[in-house]
């Protein structure tokens, strides 16, 4: 059983603050056979992502931009990318523990601020390798794909918080892939890191 202990706090008064701001943090420890360290995925990999992309941010704008998207795609739509944030959520913990433990993983990136474009990007530069997306393969709910549309935005670049990214060796994939599955998440094969660090694809 994993437990939460609070480990500290501070409380200031503050001339202009008119209310009350929470910050807070978890920490999380893990044996060192399972730690999944940056940099460990090599040209060659597959990349993964699960679920689809901008979760977050296509429920955020549903909800603080409602009035204009009810306008230009309806309310059915509006209340559908809200329901986001709650189903499927913005939680990675299931996907990302079923690919640690295929033992298949080379690196694992929840994309958040930047989006996917700039996970992936981000997976690339640490790995020393470049990257190559089929754009075809991503997956981009309807919702999503509606909002930015709406919106004038690139879903690769939106609020990204909800899909999880995956780096495994090609041999990897089917267990991986069979595991998330199993676990009712989908899962998508979008690419591979390449060769050259400077080398970026969408094809």
């Amino acid at each position: 059983h994993r437990s939460v202990e609070l480990i500290g706090g501070h409380t200031e008064i503050v001339p202009g603050l008119v209310r009350p701001i929470l910050v807070g943090m978890m920490l999380g420890d893990a044996a060192p056979h399972e730690l999944i360290r940056p940099g460990e995925a090599q040209p060659g990999d597959v990349l993964l992502v699960t679920k689809g992309l901008a979760i977050e941010g296509t429920a955020l704008l549903a909800r603080e931009r409602a009035g204009v998207l009810q306008e230009r795609i309806g309310g059915d739509l509006v209340r559908a990318a809200a329901r986001l944030l709650d189903e499927p959520g913005i939680s990675i913990v299931a996907e990302a523990e079923i690919a640690r433990c295929t033992g298949q993983v080379t690196a694992l990136h929840d994309p958040t601020e930047g989006g996917f474009a700039s996970a992936v990007r981000e997976l690339a530069i640490v790995s020393g390798a470049g990257v190559e997306i089929d754009a075809e393969a991503v997956p981009i709910l309807d919702e999503t794909r509606a909002v930015a549309e709406a919106l004038g935005i690139d879903p690769l670049g939106m609020l990204a918080s909800g899909s999880l990214l995956i780096a495994t060796r090609a041999e990897g994939v089917s267990s991986i892939v069979r595991d998330i599955e199993a676990a009712g998440i989908p899962v998508s094969v979008v690419g591979r890191l390449t060769d050259d660090p400077q080398y970026a694809s969408l094809i």
